[in-house]
């Protein structure tokens, strides 16, 4: 049976009123953290995209800042395209004075060195939400999400997988017709190609915790799926498969209370079926978006929280045996 210990845990970052939807990536022999920085978790408030650096997991520093004027910046993500550049997708969304819903697009953007910046390009189209890119060979792989009528949101929403070999231009591989509302996903690759999902969804468009999670796998080329229900919900999925296949998910997860309930960030045991909570990672309240990385052997991840005043970013090394 393979366990998960807690190590370490600090709080690498809290400058603004509220931190959040982390990413995490190793490149060019140096850890490197995204996140949404602002003043609280909603659109009305215009968020801007912070990145920080360490080579040591101890000591970090800012290297870039994002942010457009009259655009909220949302769920940043990296990946490493092909030719081993540094790669950033986040999303924009604009509302009206009224602090209503008008449009959003995705934006992309490079670096060869983690800290110099290509000036940030909308790319995909317009209300799309393609959460996370994922590379195997040389195509980028995304499920993006989409409101089927922009001005209603309780009609539902739709969702489908692309390929990309520039990160700019995407083509849809196949349209999922899936239960409740779908959206956040992420894809990882087996070594022979098998493309696995996690993905989230909810059962109204304002409530997330009622619809358990899906997980998928196709074989090349992609082009039909077998869904199992997770028993689980997880809000912000992310999952990493390591050499030996082993699958581990993070997101936070609501547990019932006779009172309320609870929000934590969990590190999970996941299958082709189905999610199993190992760890609970010290985490409250506003909390979730873990990025996940595997190296030397631990487990190390970064997600946000609020269980400490204000809403950080936290970076967690865990021991796998």
């Amino acid at each position: 049976m393979t366990n998960l210990k807690l190590l370490s845990l600090q709080k690498i970052w809290d400058s603004a009123p509220h931190n959040a939807m982390t990413d995490l990536i190793r490149y060019g022999n140096r850890w490197y953290c995204c996140f949404r920085e602002g003043a609280q978790h909603v659109h009305k408030d215009l968020g801007k995209i912070r990145i920080i650096s360490s080579d040591d997991t101890l000591n970090w520093t800012s290297v870039a800042l994002f942010a457009e004027e009259g655009v909220d910046l949302r769920d940043p993500k990296f990946s490493i395209t092909p030719d081993e550049k540094l790669l950033l997708l986040m999303e924009g969304v604009i509302c009206d004075n009224e602090e209503k819903y008008v449009t959003r697009s995705p934006r992309v953007t490079f670096s060869s060195d983690g800290v110099t910046w290509l000036p940030p390009k909308t790319c995909f189209g317009e209300h799309e939400w393609p959460w996370r890119l994922t590379w195997f060979g040389e195509k980028g792989y995304t499920i993006s999400y989409r409101p089927s009528d922009p001005l209603n949101k309780k009609k539902p929403w739709e969702i489908g997988l692309y390929e990309t070999v520039d990160a700019l231009e995407y083509r849809e591989i196949c349209h999922f017709k899936l239960s409740y509302f779908p959206s956040e996903a992420t894809l990882r690759f087996m070594p022979d190609g098998t493309m696995v999902a996690l993905l989230r969804r909810r059962e109204k468009e304002q409530n997330e915790w009622l619809a358990y999670n899906l997980i998928g796998h196709s074989k090349p080329p992609y082009m039909h799926w077998t869904w199992n229900e997770a028993s689980r919900h997880l809000g912000g999925p992310n999952f990493i498969i390591n050499n030996e296949n082993k699958m581990w998910a993070s997101g936070r997860i609501i547990w019932p209370t006779p009172y309320d309930i609870m929000e934590q960030v969990v590190v999970a045991d996941m299958t082709l079926d189905d999610l199993t909570p190992k760890l609970v990672l010290p985490s409250g309240g506003d909390s979730s978006y873990p990025g996940m990385v595997e190296y030397d052997q631990h487990l190390w991840i970064t997600y946000y929280s609020s269980h400490e005043q204000n809403t950080a970013i936290y970076f967690a090394k865990i021991g796998v045996t």
